[in-house]
């Protein structure tokens, strides 16, 4: 834990197995750690938003064991689930980091474009929001429920989804 004890959470999901969940250090509200604390070393699955996340999650791993961090997946390319991957390669500088080609290529070269989307999105979103208290209207989203999983992989390696 942090030293106010809110910026993550651990649990226990079997023996050796943990997710950290960081609470306030990232510009998306959650963001979970898988830890798989092997024989001989770890396995960090999605490393966080930001570094200084993923410290808070390493030292939590320093609490847990002495083994190295040995291998890190990172399971897709959004920020939010590899920006912390330095942090691992300076503590454990043998580290293998593990990701699909495509995924690797997505965050060489689009990823750097993602904090301008998402703050155009979130500039987009507070307009929205700021126009709906001034008029007291409410904007309508609708979701469709028919949208079903195609079983067929996207892209990005994501399921894509149809109506």
């Amino acid at each position: 834990m942090s030293a106010s004890g809110n910026d993550i959470r651990k649990t226990v999901i079997a023996d050796g197995i943990y997710q950290f969940m960081t609470m306030r250090d990232s510009y998306v509200r959650q963001l979970n750690s898988t830890v798989i604390v092997n024989e001989n070393d770890v396995l960090v699955f999605d490393t966080n938003t930001r570094p200084s996340s993923a410290r808070l999650i390493l030292a939590e791993i320093r609490k847990i064991t002495d083994k190295p961090v040995r291998y890190v997946v990172n399971s897709h390319w959004h920020p939010d689930h590899w920006s912390g991957n330095e942090v691992y390669a300076q503590a454990f500088p043998g580290v293998e980091i593990i990701a699909t080609e495509q995924t690797r290529e997505y965050m060489q070269n689009v990823a750097n474009e993602f904090p301008v989307r998402f703050n155009a999105e979130a500039t987009r979103l507070r307009a929205a929001f700021e126009k709906e208290i001034a008029t007291g209207k409410q904007r309508r989203n609708r979701f469709d429920a028919r949208a079903t999983c195609s079983g067929r992989s996207g892209p990005q390696g994501l399921r894509e989804f149809s109506r």
